[in-house]
């Protein structure tokens, strides 16, 4: 049996699917059919009128929502990998339809006018997942890769959507998560205890990042500073090791980009030297955590190696 390893998946993480699995299209040709058909009258039943909410039930109903998708594409990620089963396309493509009832329901809100803005980002987000839910059943159903390759960018971009509302609306209100029981105002605090301020990054970063131009760096000795980062407001960007700065004998070289979406930095290394001579780049591509923000300091995090970097801004002459 024959399977194709997805990239990373929107919610759930890395999982796999397997483009045609145990259950070939004749047997479930019928079974999809009334799959169709069960969906259509989930959403008759589910056609309720628009629900008006205060902003406390809008936190509310928005904790219960994302919740709910996390739950439902942890049973998408069961299914995907049980290659085993008969019924292996059947469970997916309803599993995939069950996920977009919850999706309806961020739909059906009618949010306070000082929650628009965020409101309209889940909408944005439950449109990428939706449309990506879609293309991977068209990738089941007619065994079809570019599909799936493209169904897994739109979730993707889904879900950098619903993370950044969820950033913007967790800034002013404890959202609950999961069961309740805690919020997120609960994981700020352990936040806090590792120099992680996120709601710093949201109010003194914008869209475009331009504030991250600039020297960036620490102080090598006491009244010495150290130029790790150089960024450039045309995308170009300057790396360097402890000393090396500005002797372009020895670092990296390449293009910045900020998004704001995920608060990540992203760079790709183009040329690398030492001692003067091209060498092979060791990381063509990185992306980092931006963890705080503010008072001429960032905090980043290599989501690769997981290694912390706390920098200044600083003067060059």
């Amino acid at each position: 049996m024959k399977t194709k390893t997805i990239t990373k998946f929107a919610i759930t993480g890395i999982f796999t699917f397997s483009l045609l699995g145990c259950q070939s299209l004749t047997e479930v040709k019928e079974a999809i059919k009334e799959g169709y058909q069960e969906a259509i009258e989930e959403q008759e039943r589910e056609n309720m009128p628009m629900i008006e909410v205060t902003t406390e039930e809008y936190v509310e109903h928005i904790g219960e929502y994302q919740a709910q998708v996390q739950e439902e594409f942890d049973v998408l990620a069961m299914y995907s990998t049980d290659y085993s089963a008969d019924d292996y396309i059947e469970n997916n493509v309803k599993q995939m339809k069950v996920i977009r009832t919850v999706t309806n329901k961020f739909r059906k809100l009618i949010a306070p006018e000082n929650m628009i803005d965020i409101h309209l980002d889940y909408l944005t987000a439950m449109d990428h997942i939706d449309q990506g839910l879609l293309l991977l059943e068209k990738g089941l159903l007619q065994q079809d890769e570019t599909a799936f390759n493209e169904g897994m960018k739109e979730i993707e971009e889904g879900q950098y959507y619903l993370n950044y509302a969820f950033s913007m609306l967790s800034k002013e209100h404890a959202v609950p998560i999961g069961d309740g029981t805690v919020t997120s105002e609960d994981l700020k605090r352990l936040d806090r205890l590792a120099g992680i301020d996120r709601d710093s990054v949201l109010d003194n970063l914008s869209k475009d990042g331009s504030e991250l131009v600039g020297a960036w760096g620490f102080e090598w000795e006491e009244g010495v500073d150290n130029v790790s980062l150089v960024l450039y407001a045309d995308g170009r960007y300057e790396g360097y090791g402890n000393g090396d700065y500005p002797n372009k004998d020895n670092g990296m070289f390449g293009y910045w980009t900020y998004n704001y979406k995920n608060q990540t930095l992203f760079f790709i290394n183009e040329s690398q030297y030492t001692d003067g001579s091209l060498v092979e780049v060791v990381r063509p591509e990185m992306t980092m955590d931006v963890q705080s923000f503010g008072n001429d300091t960032i905090q980043l995090m290599d989501l690769e190696t997981l290694n912390t970097f706390y920098y200044k801004k600083i003067d060059l002459p």
